[in-house]
């Protein structure tokens, strides 16, 4: 039972969009579930948002993996081999999402560089990189967006 009031603690601080990733990993740690009404109002409030599509539910795939921990490793170039692969674009793995959120100003650049890249492409949750650099906080990659678009405005349609 107490296991139950610390699980309900932590996700009233998630995103809604994570919330089936927490109680996961919550399923797998322990043989505690949570009761069948909270499931319940968790996937109802999902479902009003949109968030029940496939894509959503699932952890990304393996190729997808792949590029995300070539970005972690600061290696654009293996992202291109991967991207030669053609199992994936950098837009479906919402490379540039990640590279403006986990990765150095200097490999986001060399990303953006690529040009294959929609960089108004919304993710999963449905900000921009432009919307993510900002939660971020990182003014070198804001800057790196303006001189790519002289007519980017920051506009944040929360």
């Amino acid at each position: 039972m107490v296991l139950q009031k610390e699980l309900l603690d932590i996700l009233d601080r998630v995103a809604i969009d994570d919330l089936l990733v927490v109680l996961s990993v919550a399923n797998m740690c322990s043989n505690t579930a949570l009761p069948h009404y909270i499931v319940k109002q968790i996937m109802d409030a999902r479902m009003e948002l949109g968030l029940n599509r496939p894509e959503c539910d699932s952890f990304p795939d393996k190729h997808v993996k792949r590029i995300h921990r070539a970005l972690d490793s600061d290696d654009v170039e293996l992202v291109r081999m991967l991207l030669r692969e053609a199992r994936t674009t950098l837009d479906h793995a919402c490379a540039l999402h990640y590279a403006v959120a986990y990765c150095d100003a200097k490999t986001t650049t060399e990303l953006l560089d690529l040009g294959i890249a929609d960089i108004n492409q919304r993710n999963p949750r449905g900000y921009t990189i432009l919307h993510v650099a900002a939660l971020r906080k990182e003014p070198k990659i804001i800057v790196s967006f303006s001189k790519r678009s002289p007519g980017i405005r920051p506009h944040f349609g929360w």
